[in-house]
C-alpha cells in the first residue's frame, strides 16, 4: 500500500509540473536534474519541461573518454527535448566515485579536434568550458597564472564559434566571485560598503563568523592577504575572461540575498566587459527556503543574466527542488510558480 501511495504521489507531482506554462523564447531559466532510482533521461527532460524552463544542463562530458565517430544515442534525446542545452565539457577528471579534477590539455590540437566531434554530435545551444576553474577540486592548472586554462578556453571558443555555438567559462565559484566583488567594494566604495555587502551575504548561520572577520578590513591594503590568498584565483582569472573570446562570463551563485546577486552581476560585467550568465544557481541545504526563490529569480532576471540554470541536485552543498520520491519540495513549488508567472 505504501509503495502504491508513493507511486500515486509521484504521478500527481508530474501532472502538476506539466500544468506549468511552457517556456518562451526569452526565458533565461533552466535546471540541472539528477534522476531518482529508475528514472531515465527522457523522464528528467519531461520533468524539466514541466517546470516551465527553457534551458537544461546535462552531466558534464569528459573529452578524454569521448570516442569520435561512436554513435551518440543521448544526443538525439536531448536534441528532441525542446530545451536549449548548455553543455559542460571537461578535458579530463571525474565527478563521481574517486572524484578528480580536470587538467589543461597537453595537445591543444587534439583537444580541438575531439571537441569539434562532440559539438558536431551534440549541437548544444551553449558550450561551457570546464567547471569552477578556480576551484582546485574541480580544475588543476599547474600554472599558477592559469595560462593552461586560458589556452584551453581560447581554443574551445574558436572551435565552437566555427560552428555558430556561443561559449563561456566553467563558472567562477560562489566563494571566489563574492570575495572578488567584496574587494571591489572596498576599493571603490570603502569599508562600510564592503561590510554591508558581506553581511547581506552571510547575515546568520555558520558563515556569520566569516562576515565578522571580513568586516574588520576597511581598505584594499588591509585586505591584501585575502587578495593574495582565498581570492587570488578570481583576481587572476578576471583579466583572462576579459581578454578571452567568450561570449559571456559564467558565475555560480549560492547566496540567498537578491541584492548581493545584483551587485555581483554588475561587478562582473564591469570587470570583464562581458554579459553575465550562470549555469549554476542553487541553495545550500542548511539555508534552503522557498522564501528565497522568488527574490533570487527576480534578481537574476532584472540584472540581465542571459542564462540562469538552477542546480536542482541533492549534494552536501546543494538541495534539489525535488525530494527523494520525485515530489516537489516547497522550494520546488515556489520555483514552478515563478516560472508559470503566478505570484
Amino acid at each position: 500500500m505504501k509503495r502504491a501511495c508513493h507511486a500515486l504521489l509521484g504521478l500527481l507531482s508530474a501532472v502538476f509540473c506539466l500544468m506549468a506554462i511552457p517556456a518562451n523564447a526569452q526565458n533565461p531559466f533552466g535546471v540541472m536534474l539528477w534522476g531518482q532510482a529508475g528514472e531515465d533521461t527522457p523522464a528528467l527532460l519531461a520533468r524539466a519541461r514541466g517546470l516551465g524552463v527553457a534551458w537544461y544542463r546535462p552531466p558534464a562530458l569528459f573529452l578524454d573518454r569521448w570516442i569520435p565517430g561512436q554513435p551518440c544515442s543521448a544526443c538525439a534525446i536531448y536534441a528532441d527535448s525542446g530545451l536549449k542545452i548548455a553543455l559542460t565539457v571537461r578535458n579530463s577528471g571525474s565527478d563521481h566515485g574517486s572524484r578528480a579534477p580536470s587538467r589543461p590539455p597537453i595537445d591543444i590540437a587534439l583537444f580541438g579536434k575531439v571537441l569539434g566531434s562532440v559539438l558536431d554530435d551534440w549541437k548544444p545551444a551553449y558550450l561551457v568550458v570546464e567547471n569552477e576553474e578556480d576551484n582546485p577540486l574541480s580544475y588543476d592548472d599547474p600554472n599558477r597564472d592559469f595560462s593552461g586554462y586560458r589556452n584551453e578556453l581560447t581554443r574551445a571558443c574558436q572551435v565552437s564559434h566555427a560552428r555558430g555555438i556561443p561559449c563561456t567559462n566553467g563558472g567562477l565559484s560562489f566563494e571566489s566571485v563574492t570575495l572578488a566583488a567584496w574587494l571591489d567594494k572596498l576599493e571603490h566604495e570603502g569599508g562600510e560598503a564592503g561590510c554591508a555587502f558581506i553581511r547581506r551575504l552571510f547575515p546568520d548561520g555558520p558563515r556569520r563568523g566569516m562576515a565578522d572577520a571580513l568586516c574588520r578590513y576597511e581598505t584594499p591594503a588591509q585586505a591584501l592577504p585575502i587578495a593574495q590568498g582565498p581570492a587570488r584565483a578570481a583576481m587572476t582569472l578576471l583579466p583572462i575572461y576579459r581578454q578571452s573570446p567568450i561570449d559571456a562570463v559564467n558565475i555560480h551563485w549560492y547566496g540567498k540575498d537578491a541584492y548581493a546577486l545584483s551587485d555581483v552581476v554588475a561587478f562582473m560585467r564591469r570587470a570583464t566587459g562581458k554579459p553575465v550568465l550562470s549555469n549554476e544557481i542553487g541553495q545550500r541545504p542548511k539555508e534552503a527556503s522557498p522564501a528565497n526563490i522568488r527574490p533570487i529569480l527576480r534578481a537574476a532576471l532584472s540584472s540581465g543574466l542571459t542564462m540562469a540554470i538552477w542546480y536542482s541536485v541533492d549534494t552536501d552543498g546543494s538541495e534539489s527542488l525535488f525530494d527523494i520520491k520525485g515530489l516537489l519540495r516547497p522550494s520546488g513549488w515556489e520555483f514552478q510558480r515563478q516560472m508559470s508567472g503566478r505570484r
